[in-house]
């Protein structure tokens, strides 16, 4: 009896107790019209996923799974997406996210990392390392074992926010201790300019501003040691400051 040599190969492998598991990755390409403030939750354990926001209303996502399975569904403004494996094992996924820039997602995983770019919303991982960058809304971010990084800014937290949030008060008190300065100042130097014939915008430049020079320069860098550490204490709240380096 003959018999092929495929037959052959196959009783030589299972005789000698070894199996060959060949692992596939299963290519995702969807799309859907979803609303512009919809909500997305993603569960990934591992792999890498990158969520990035574009100016129309629909979800897209690309990518592959290897060896699991994506589950995706939902309705226009609530979606969720995950990939489970068999049993216990994690199976790996390299997803590529689009979505509404008025989204907001809330993404897990477990080893997995996440990468995000001007989108709002929650980012947790026990492992994976988390990147942001961009211009959001808010943005939470958590890892236990991996790093953080992010840059950019919020529309609610931006540079000019926190300059304003200085200038105000700080400019409303540079006028009341400045106004208050140059009426105590003495005014022997300034009438006898007066009497000399000069305009009160001379008199005031040459007359009193010389007498108050040394109480509003001492005044003004006390003020910026204050501003200064007004931008520190702001910076611990996501500012592009002093504080937010340290």
């Amino acid at each position: 009896m003959t018999r092929s040599p495929v037959v052959l190969l196959l009783l030589a492998s299972l005789i000698g107790g070894e199996s060959t598991e060949v692992a596939c990755q299963e290519p995702v390409e969807r799309g859907y019209p979803v609303a512009a403030d919809m909500r997305l939750k993603l569960w990934l354990p591992a792999g890498s996923v990158r969520l990035r926001a574009w100016d129309l209303d629909s979800l897209h996502v690309r990518g592959a799974v290897d060896g699991g399975t994506l589950f995706l569904g939902g309705a226009r403004g609530a979606w969720k997406l995950m990939v489970e494996g068999d049993g216990d094992v994690m199976a790996p996924a390299e997803l590529d996210i689009r979505l509404p820039r008025g989204a907001q997602v809330s993404v897990k995983t477990v080893t997995a990392t996440i990468v995000a770019s001007d989108v709002t919303g929650w980012f947790n991982s026990v492992s994976g390392d988390v990147i942001l960058d961009g211009t959001t809304r808010r943005i939470e971010a958590e890892t236990l074992d991996g790093d953080i990084a992010i840059s950019g800014s919020s529309r609610g937290i931006a540079n000019l926010t926190a300059v304003i949030a200085i200038a105000i008060p700080f400019g409303g008190t540079f006028a009341k201790v400045f106004s208050e300065l140059l009426d105590e100042a003495p005014r022997d130097s300034g009438a006898a300019l007066r009497a000399a014939g000069a305009s009160r915008f001379q008199v005031i430049l040459f007359g009193v501003l010389p007498r108050a020079h040394s109480d509003m320069a001492a005044y003004a860098f006390y003020r910026f040691e204050c501003a200064l550490r007004s931008s520190v204490i702001l910076g611990f709240f996501g500012y592009p400051t002093l504080g937010y380096y340290i």
